[in-house]
């Protein structure tokens, strides 16, 4: 079975909504799952900038402010 429609629907969606150079955040726990986002957005163009969940109000909006 192949996933190929699958990398092309994900990367669809992905440059439906954001920019090729343009920055995207993630706030998840480290998993496998991460490799997966991480191909994703290499596959669509935007920057994957991770955010540390132990990040709070003021440092969280630092960090997502600084794009």
């Amino acid at each position: 079975m192949s996933c190929r429609p699958t990398r092309r629907r994900d990367a669809a969606w992905l440059t439906d909504r954001f920019s090729p150079g343009g920055h995207v955040a993630i706030r998840a726990p480290s998993v496998a799952e991460w490799v997966v986002v991480q191909y994703g957005a290499a596959l669509a163009g935007p920057v994957l900038v991770t955010a540390n969940r132990a990040l709070r109000g003021a440092e969280l909006e630092y960090v997502l402010t600084q794009w």
